[in-house]
């Protein structure tokens, strides 16, 4: 049954993303450790395309430290390493960013019978060493969640990006995703979005359809 499933999911997915016209992809794999109930730590690896496997031009690391402080309540700190490259090619030259990014974060989780909503809030400090310069990114992101059997969760999440560092405008990005959470086995989550990106770029707004898959392992 649960192959009956994830068989019906890919299906989805592969039908909006053969439709859907520029399809980007974004690929996630994490390393989780729990240490106790309180303190997680977390590896990940991002990597990104302009198209669905071509044209490869991000990739960053990150490292995530954990608080819990109660079933509601948690707060992070995230230290990152990003790299952008030219677009129309993989991994194109000239590298047009390099950025060491230290993050804030603080997030609330309730829940409503079956509904489970979470409410993100992260500060950036992007510090870009190839333009030395030094900006502030705030970003908010609502999550909502519900389960569909006992293993795969439909999920649906808004983030808001707002920055001090375009002279445009102070709105930076919206990210709208929506997909699902899949608990492979007790050591393996699986996740599947499609996200529609309104990225601004100087003076104009520009929309981003990605294709999400993030793996993360948990040891």
């Amino acid at each position: 049954m649960n192959k009956l499933k994830l068989i019906f999911i890919f299906s989805i997915f592969s039908s909006i993303t053969s439709v859907a016209q520029n399809v980007g992809f974004w690929n996630i794999l994490s390393i989780k450790k729990e240490k106790n109930k309180s303190f997680t730590y977390q590896f990940d690896a991002h990597v990104r395309a302009q198209k669905l496997i071509d044209n490869f031009n991000a990739y960053d690391f990150r490292f995530t430290t954990e608080y819990k402080k109660n079933e509601h309540l948690s707060f992070a700190t995230i230290l990152s390493n990003h790299y952008n490259f030219s677009d129309g090619g993989n991994f194109k030259s000239p590298l047009l960013s390099n950025e060491l990014r230290f993050a804030i974060q603080a997030k609330t989780k309730q829940s409503f019978g079956k509904l489970n909503v979470a409410n993100r809030y992260r500060i950036d400090q992007r510090y870009f060493f190839n333009t030395n310069t030094f900006i502030y990114r705030f970003r908010y992101r609502l999550e909502l969640n519900i389960p569909i059997s006992k293993t795969i969760k439909l999920q649906c999440n808004n983030e808001t990006f707002l920055t001090t560092g375009n002279r445009f405008s102070i709105f930076d990005r919206n990210i709208l995703a929506t997909g699902f959470i899949i608990n492979c086995s007790k050591k393996y989550e699986l996740q599947i979005n499609y996200l529609n990106q309104w990225v601004r770029k100087n003076d104009s707004e520009n929309l981003v359809r990605t294709l999400q898959i993030a793996h993360t392992i948990k040891i």
